[in-house]
């Protein structure tokens, strides 16, 4: 579903491949269609901020593996 601007006044949206008339629609069409068009931006957002946790997530494991294997580099280097 997508919503576009045909002209200054008229606004079409497609469906299933078939466009309307924003104006066309019921009152309850309008609000689905707001809905779907809100919720697909809510999941692009979701997704960026899953990345973002996945990407911040895999650098901390990396640094807490690179402060063991440095904090134990340096009890053998004591020990030696």
């Amino acid at each position: 579903m997508t919503k576009k601007k045909v002209s200054e006044d008229k606004q079409m949206v497609t469906i299933d491949g078939e466009d309307y008339a924003f104006d066309d629609l019921t009152d309850l069409q309008k609000y689905m269609l707001e809905q779907v068009l809100d919720l697909k931006g809510r999941i692009k957002t979701a997704r960026m901020h899953l990345d973002q946790l996945k990407v911040a997530s895999a650098e901390f494991g990396r640094s807490l593996q690179e402060s063991v294997r440095l904090e134990s580099q340096g009890e053998k280097n004591e020990k030696t």
